[in-house]
């Protein structure tokens, strides 16, 4: 179950099927430790959200975090990035200590364990039909989109409730609804004092 599992994440888990042979620091020993639990657990019995359909439009940490939370538990997540872009930002965000040769940093890795990417430019009428259809059928939406960007790209609360009335829209940001702010942690964690 544990290779099936990271093999349904392509690119994210190379280094952790090369654990074998390496010695282990502290961190690596817990990593590996956290996500065999997880496995088990799915394992184990039959997983809390199975035959959810997620589809995430989310990047950085908070909304990827919610979008692994129902992944861990069994739900079909769909991480829609930007093809633009090249993806969630995250995918480059590597310590030097990290491997220069695999496509992904553990931080991308660390919150997108067990789900399905697909790159759309949602600006391309063609890519936008395509994230639609999914929408259509999907249980639960996630996005962490900047004030008024949702709106623009056509992927609002009313605006997806016309395509499927029964999606459950979660939306997640830093400063409230109508801030133009972004949330990064070190941000927040600035303005609050407690930056670590």
């Amino acid at each position: 179950i544990r290779q099936k599992a990271l093999i349904d994440a392509p690119g994210a888990y190379e280094d952790i099927l090369k654990l074998e042979g390496k010695k282990l620091t502290r961190g690596d020993r817990k990593t590996a430790r956290g996500r065999d639990n997880v496995l088990r657990y799915i394992d184990d019995g039959e997983p809390v959200f199975k035959g959810l359909k997620v589809i995430e439009v989310a990047s950085v940490l908070a909304g990827p975090s919610v979008g692994l939370f129902f992944a861990e538990h069994g739900a079909e997540v769909i991480k829609i990035e930007n093809k633009a872009s090249k993806g969630d930002v995250t995918r480059s965000w590597k310590l030097p200590s990290e491997s220069q040769n695999t496509s992904t940093s553990a931080y991308f890795a660390s919150v997108n364990f067990g789900k399905q990417f697909l790159s759309l430019n949602l600006k391309d009428e063609g890519d936008l039909k395509r994230c639609y259809a999914l929408i259509k059928e999907a249980d639960l939406f996630i996005a962490n989109f900047k004030h008024g960007s949702a709106e623009k790209l056509g992927l609002s609360f009313g605006q997806l409730k016309q395509i499927n009335p029964q999606l459950i829209y979660g939306e997640i940001n830093g400063f409230g609804t109508e801030s133009d702010r972004v949330a990064y942690d070190l941000i927040l964690q600035a303005e609050t004092g407690f930056m670590s």
